[in-house]
């Protein structure tokens, strides 16, 4: 999702930002629950900018939003992404940039990102094939995953409602992890552990993904968390911890030179 909405022209820097955001959370189908603070803080922006923001890509073809609401009758944004279908987007003016955002001082003029072809993407290059690593990622052919592979993320499909894909940045984490030394079962175990303390919340069911369960860092703390449950130990709740909202090393790549 990242790459695809990297060469996507939105006409406005700070809107390119939301678009990156929202492709940075949505899984394989293009889907993902940020919420507008959320959005905000990560684009530096004010809420109500990533309000109008989310509408104009809205009205551009590039999003569509429906309302979620919970078991408890909480109500959040869930958002689909449309690469392809969008509609041509002009590059705004210095003097057009919408109110209520200070990213830049005064007198500093703003330049908007991936209009100008002059200044080609900066992306990580495989040095033997040449190709971004992301796009290496993303190119598992499906003749190539493992039963162990498409069991769990059938599994986490099941648990979710979700329709991730086995293959891909999917099937790398969980390959990952099975090559760490984890089993299938273990693996199944931390879904069914964050299923049961993440499910119902809508803040935090937007992490029922493979990118924060099977994350490097993570996985083992997971396994023991649940683990730990399993054997009838008292362990402390990360529930006020959000696993991927400090993680905003995608912004950096922005003002890499190119």
């Amino acid at each position: 999702m990242m790459v695809k909405a990297m060469d996507v022209t939105v006409g406005n820097p700070a809107r390119k930002l939301v678009l990156l955001k929202l492709a940075d959370n949505a899984n394989d189908e293009g889907e993902c629950w940020p919420s507008y603070g959320n959005i905000a803080k990560h684009c530096e922006i004010s809420r109500r900018s990533a309000i109008a923001h989310v509408k104009s890509l809205c009205d551009a073809g590039l999003v569509s939003k429906c309302l979620r609401v919970g078991e408890k009758g909480n109500k959040s944004n869930k958002f689909f992404l449309h690469f392809g279908g969008e509609k041509s987007a002009p590059l705004e003016t210095d003097n057009t940039y919408s109110r209520g955002e200070n990213s830049a001082p005064s007198g500093v003029k703003k330049t908007a990102l991936g209009g100008e072809k002059s200044a080609p993407r900066t992306s990580q290059l495989d040095p033997v094939n040449k190709r971004s690593i992301v796009e290496l990622e993303n190119s598992t052919p499906d003749n190539h995953v493992s039963d162990d592979v498409k069991s769990v993320v059938e599994h986490l499909n099941n648990q979710t409602g979700s329709r991730f894909q086995p293959k891909g940045q999917t099937a790398k984490l969980i390959n990952a992890r099975l090559n760490d030394g984890f089993s299938n079962h273990e693996l199944i175990q931390v879904i069914n552990h964050k299923v049961r303390e993440w499910g119902s919340d809508a803040r935090m069911c937007q992490y029922l993904r493979p990118t924060t369960l099977f994350n490097v860092n993570k996985f083992p703390g997971y396994l023991s968390q649940a683990k730990n449950i399993q054997s009838g130990v008292v362990v402390e709740s990360a529930r006020d911890w959000v696993p991927d909202d400090d993680d905003t090393s995608w912004i950096n790549s922005l003002h890499d030179s190119p």
